[in-house]
């Protein structure tokens, strides 16, 4: 009897074990799909980044983005020897300095600005994403957020003024 329980305790723990180590492999598997699409998202980057360095005022890169529309756009955060901050928006493949625009950070509303204004506007808002967009061959802010109501809204900013450009509702149907 006692030998009994003491194979079920081991068989219990065995299975418990592999449970515990098939959850782990799932686990890893997801974080390194995971890892590879979220850096795979801009292709030829080193390559994105050297061709921004060459054809403008960024010579340091801090972060690089994309938003993906009609067309794709790489989105590169950067600044120049002066600690000056620019935005480089760039179609997806472009090779052209005529096709890249650049823009001085202190030319523009910050990203500070459009979420304090947009916070003030949206009491019961909560804010999922923000960042840099393209639509119309404008260059706009993108918030993208929930409502009180937790409808998904993405709407898009101008850049001067702060004024909605375009927004989009996403009701829920229950």
């Amino acid at each position: 009897m006692m030998n009994n329980r003491s194979t079920w305790m081991n068989l219990k723990s065995i299975i418990i074990f592999i449970v515990l180590l098939a959850i782990l492999a799932i686990t890893t598997f997801i974080l390194i799909v995971f890892v590879y699409f979220d850096h795979s998202r801009i292709d030829n980057k080193d390559e994105v980044i050297e061709f921004v360095k060459k054809s403008s005022e960024i010579k340091q890169v801090t972060d690089v983005d994309y938003f993906a529309d009609e067309e794709t756009y790489d989105i590169i955060y950067g600044k120049d020897e002066n600690d000056k901050k620019y935005f480089a928006i760039n179609p997806t493949d472009n090779r052209d300095k005529e096709k890249l625009i650049i823009l001085k950070k202190d030319d523009v509303l910050s990203k500070e600005n459009i979420e304090q204004k947009w916070q003030s506007d949206c009491k019961e808002c909560t804010l999922k994403k923000s960042g840099l967009a393209m639509l119309d061959d404008e260059v706009l802010w993108e918030l993208t957020y929930l409502d009180k109501e937790e409808n998904y809204i993405i709407e898009y900013f101008s850049l001067e003024d702060g004024s909605t450009y375009e927004e989009f509702r996403l009701n829920n149907k229950y």
